[in-house]
């Protein structure tokens, strides 16, 4: 995915990085977004949707944004042409990238997608269409390409993590592992898992029940940060206070507080455990409605007292999937190639990230963009992938 956000900063995901074969390409898909940026779509979106009022039909406010949607992003694929154009790259590069977002769209829902409803993008054959019929109508003068390396921009991505990456911890089945701090924590089988930067948790299947692991700021002493909460945050809330002790989570030192808040729906039980470790103080929160919560604080305990560092083994079993480029044997075909490099993606998906649609035979030395998983080797213990809230 790439996005603009207001005032004009542009987010481009790895996975977008790993789709795009080529400057020219990346280039029309920063155009695009710029195009977006400054035509302050977002903004004008939000002005429109205000505009329909909180009363309108939910379906029918839906169908009104995505068509408003779907005309903002022809304009800023019109758009992202000229500005790639005018910079000196190929705007028949984004129709080559749309193909590409057509096959993994294939991929990734089993079928081509057709405009819905409620859709908020053009269909990709229909952008494909308009791409290329407007870039063989523009004028355009090739500025030498930043890259160096006769491979250019693959040369430039060749590296990148693909899928999760493990220095922001990353979840083996209910198991959460983080091999740049240095631990690991198992939540509740069936419960819905999240990982984001500030906190990694879970959810209950009823939705009723939540776990959260965050890292506390600026102490190292687990009491200390329970009492500044218990003072802060804890009044505000109008907790009561049920049970407040030192305890140990393992041989880590620990403080572990359970009470009840009051809300318009009824008291909510919560448990909530400081765990020093390396330095830092890890705070397990649980909470739950009060009536089902005994249902939940036996599972809850077991994750708290899951918390634990990781061992040798487990450190040296953490990979991680980067995009590599592979150089074909004359007459070799996707599958050949991909049995010979250890490529982690299926056939189809060789085939989507490199744009060859068909039966395809490569020639002698012809890049091809492969996933390798490999053995992730940990930065030193760091602090960043956790920050507190």
């Amino acid at each position: 995915n790439a996005f603009a956000l207001p005032g004009g900063v542009i987010f481009v995901s790895r996975g977008l990085l790993a789709l795009v074969n080529s400057e020219d390409e990346l280039a029309c898909v920063l155009g695009h977004e710029i195009t977006h940026a400054a035509a302050r779509h977002q903004a004008a979106a939000q002005q429109t949707e205000m505009r329909l009022g909180p009363f309108s039909l939910g379906f029918a406010r839906a169908a009104y944004m995505a068509a408003y949607q779907r005309d903002e992003e022809r304009a800023a694929d019109e758009g992202g042409q000229h500005l790639a154009a005018a910079a000196g790259y190929d705007p028949r590069a984004m129709g080559e990238f749309l193909k590409r977002l057509g096959g993994e769209e294939r991929l990734m829902l089993g079928a081509q997608r057709v405009p819905g409803f409620f859709d908020t993008h053009p269909g990709t054959a229909e952008r494909i269409a308009s791409t290329e019929t407007r870039a063989r109508e523009m004028a355009w003068t090739r500025t030498p390409p930043i890259a160096s390396n006769p491979e250019g921009y693959l040369h430039e991505i060749e590296g990148l993590v693909l899928d999760e990456n493990p220095a922001e911890g990353i979840f083996r089945g209910s198991r959460f592992v983080h091999p740049d701090l240095d631990f690991t924590l198992t939540f509740p089988e069936g419960w819905t898992t999240v990982n984001t930067a500030s906190a990694v948790g879970a959810v209950s299947p009823k939705r009723d029940a939540r776990i959260a692991l965050e890292m506390e700021p600026e102490t190292s002493d687990p009491k200390k940060a329970a009492d500044k909460f218990l003072a802060g945050r804890a009044v505000k809330m109008h907790a009561q206070v049920e049970e407040a002790q030192s305890i140990y989570i393992g041989d880590l030192p620990a403080y572990q507080v359970r009470g009840r808040v009051p809300t318009a729906q009824g008291d909510v039980a919560g448990q909530l455990t400081w765990i020093a470790y390396r330095g830092h103080v890890y705070r397990i929160s649980v909470a739950a409605r009060s009536l089902v919560a005994s249902g939940y604080f036996g599972r809850a305990q077991s994750t708290t007292r899951s918390f634990r560092p990781l061992s040798e083994e487990e450190r040296l079993s953490v990979l991680v999937s980067r995009l590599r480029i592979a150089h074909a044997k004359q007459g070799e075909t996707i599958d050949a190639l991909s049995r010979r490099s250890g490529n982690a993606w299926d056939i189809e998906k060789t085939a989507v990230a490199n744009g060859f649609f068909g039966a395809v035979t490569f020639f002698e030395g012809q890049p091809v963009k492969i996933a390798l998983a490999e053995p992730y080797h940990s930065a030193a213990l760091k602090t960043s992938a956790l920050a507190a809230p």
